[in-house]
């Protein structure tokens, strides 16, 4: 089995207006998104396969907050969320990481710039938050530094991964080229260059 590596949004959206400052949740950098007041005592993760006009049934909680940084994980290398899941439902079109503040304030993040071969697995996708509480009024917020996700699959046997960067020159090289009935060592040159997307 193999995985993505931990992939970082590049989108967001609002859905309610209690978020703020969703693209401070793109890395980890002491700037976070933040909910209103009163909003940190439970977090829900979603996740959609359609652009976000349906979610996943089965949902994680990561429970309440401190105000000290905290990374939680949700889901994991076995953890479909509920489904199953297809290559190209994880495209940056396609698949969305939505955030429940106490289960009523929603935004979503999106383009997390997978890099799946065609026709595998998904065996699981596995979600990490870092985040902490914040003073905000009568209440605390919940304050998010850098949402991450990362997708578990195995690749079907046989398969070609065409995202393939490709580049450089080989040099001339003799090997045995049948002519008729006869291998000959003849040089042959072969060059390769480009990028495959």
């Amino acid at each position: 089995m193999a995985d993505t590596g931990f992939k970082s949004p590049t989108t967001s959206a609002e859905i309610f207006t209690q978020w703020s400052l969703e693209d401070r949740a793109y890395s980890s950098d002491d700037s976070r998104a933040t909910t209103g007041p009163d909003d940190a005592s439970s977090t829900i993760i979603e996740l959609s396969w359609d652009g976000g006009s349906t979610w996943t049934s089965t949902s994680n909680s990561l429970g309440s907050w401190t105000g000290s940084d905290t990374t939680k994980t949700a889901g994991g290398a076995a953890d479909t969320w509920g489904r199953s899941w297809s290559d190209s439902e994880l495209s940056a079109d396609n698949f969305k990481l939505f955030l429940n503040s106490n289960t009523s304030k929603k935004s979503e993040w999106g383009d997390f710039t997978f890099n799946i071969p065609a026709s595998a697995t998904i065996n699981g996708i596995e979600v990490a938050l870092e985040g902490r509480t914040q003073s905000a009024g009568p209440g605390n917020t919940l304050a998010i530094d850098h949402i991450q996700v990362k997708v578990y699959y195995t690749e079907e046997a046989g398969a070609i991964n065409p995202k393939v960067k490709i580049s450089g020159t080989f040099a001339t090289k003799k090997t045995l080229v049948k002519i008729g009935g006869t291998f000959a060592e003849k040089p042959v040159m072969v060059k390769v260059s480009g990028t495959f997307q």
